[in-house]
């Protein structure tokens, strides 16, 4: 049946809209507290994923799991819907998710998953980041956590979510399925300045260190493809009348970073901002 699964859902108990939680390749839908991301899957069949069951399936599954009810009762009640237009109070989604070289669907739904960071994160309170840094408007809606607690630093592209950057004790790494794009914090009106780093934990640590109101965060997760640099290029020329500030490590992967970013851009002019203490990235020096 070619019956828009979101539209569907919408009137069926699952109305309210997650926009935070939403990307381009998953809707993510509320009933009270219940949660279900809907999405397409590789042959475009419309697909759905129960947060709490962790469970999920085709729209005859859905119908099967709301009604209570066996295949063949499904597949009559999905007979009555097809064909016919659904008024749907769902109206803001992306109906048309873009074809990927990653696991975009993989991505969305555990981006989907993650809980907002508390105040009182164990790992960022071990590495002297203060709450009131974990807490600041800057950061909010780009920081969270997943279940095994790591702190997670979405990566996007123009877009939406891309790949999911990953800390804790004696870890970073990233997602299964994900692709390195950029981390970054809100942008303001006001903002002078974009700073970048190698990871999210060292712009927490910038932040906390040197931030005046004027500047947005970034991090390239540790690595700096082709297609990384090509991002970094769309956002230097949306903003061209501001200032760009390199902030990687004192170290040879910093240097490097530095040398292949003035080397790619050689039309734009990079303020360089590196720790004192050669080997030190900008945690260090908190």
């Amino acid at each position: 049946a070619n019956i828009n699964l979101v539209e569907f859902a919408s009137i069926h108990s699952f109305s309210e809209l997650d926009k935070r939680r939403s990307s381009r390749a998953c809707t993510v839908l509320r009933n009270g507290s219940e949660k279900i991301g809907v999405s397409r899957d590789k042959d475009n069949h419309w697909v759905f994923y129960n947060f709490d069951k962790e469970d999920g399936g085709s729209i005859i599954d859905f119908v099967m799991y709301i009604n209570h009810c066996n295949l063949g009762v499904a597949r009559r009640y999905l007979r009555s819907y097809v064909g016919k237009s659904i008024t749907s109070p769902i109206v803001e989604y992306f109906t048309t998710p873009k074809a990927s070289s990653f696991d975009l669907r993989k991505v969305s739904i555990e981006f989907a998953k993650l809980s907002d960071i508390a105040a009182d994160n164990r790992f960022l309170l071990s590495r002297k980041i203060l709450p009131k840094t974990i807490t600041d408007d800057r950061f909010s809606a780009s920081i969270f956590t997943d279940k095994n607690n790591n702190v997670v630093f979405p990566h996007k592209n123009e877009n939406g979510v891309t790949g999911l950057e990953k800390r804790n004790t004696k870890f970073w790494g990233f997602n299964e399925g994900g692709q390195r794009s950029l981390w970054f914090s809100r942008s303001r009106q006001e903002d002078k300045r974009l700073v970048f780093f190698e990871s999210g934990l060292d712009a927490l640590s910038y932040f906390q260190i040197k931030d005046d109101g004027k500047s947005q965060y970034f991090s390239i997760g540790g690595q700096l493809s082709d297609n990384q640099i090509q991002l970094i290029g769309k956002v230097l020329e949306k903003n061209q009348e501001k200032e760009f500030i390199l902030g990687f490590d004192n170290d040879q992967g910093g240097h490097n970073y530095v040398r292949k970013l003035t080397e790619s851009f050689q039309n734009k002019k990079f303020q360089i901002d590196v720790p004192l203490k050669e080997g030190q990235d900008w945690n260090d020096c908190l």
